[in-house]
């Protein structure tokens, strides 16, 4: 990977009323792509303090990009079948979240080193499958156990079959 020297800067972008300076820089393989990061720094609080981070990757040349938004509700909006992502923006607010942000950038720097030099094999994600396989049967085992000591302490406590049932099916216990 090169990185292009002369493709370096600075930029100021605008997150609600808030100006960020930022500084980007390209870098090229077989394509190129631009990264552009900033933030106002630690502000001693939550966004209202004034704290804002904006992070934003962009395909310059030949990039092979795709970005999913998946919401609280799980429904995902996957913007590379719609119109091709060119671009993406990430903006948080709050020391907090810039905090949890360079951990999460660090992190997955780490683990895409790793896996380019390493890789993974059909044997890791075999075993990662297993593992994952492992603790579904687990959690199952432990809500079957969970609920039967539910349904004891409530037919102890004097609880009917019918309003024990009843109570299950609103989710009240």
């Amino acid at each position: 990977m090169e990185e292009l020297e002369n493709e370096t800067g600075k930029n100021l972008q605008r997150i609600g009323r808030i100006e960020v300076l930022t500084k980007y820089k390209e870098f090229s393989s077989f394509n190129i792509i631009q990264v552009e990061a900033g933030t106002t720094g630690f502000k001693g609080g939550d966004s209202g303090h004034g704290c804002r981070t904006y992070f934003k990757i962009e395909d310059m040349e030949s990039t092979d990009m795709r970005c999913r938004v998946i919401s609280s509700n799980g429904k995902v909006y996957d913007f590379s079948e719609v119109c091709g992502a060119s671009q993406i923006e990430i903006m948080f607010g709050g020391d907090a979240e810039l905090e949890t942000f360079i951990g999460a950038l660090e992190f997955a720097a780490d683990t895409l080193r790793k896996q380019a030099e390493y890789g993974d094999t059909n044997a890791d994600i075999k075993e990662l499958k297993k593992e994952l396989n492992d603790d579904v049967a687990k959690m199952d085992r432990l809500r079957a156990k969970e609920m039967a000591w539910r349904i004891a302490f409530f037919l102890f406590a004097g609880i009917s079959a019918v309003e024990l049932l009843y109570m299950y099916c609103n989710r009240l216990f």
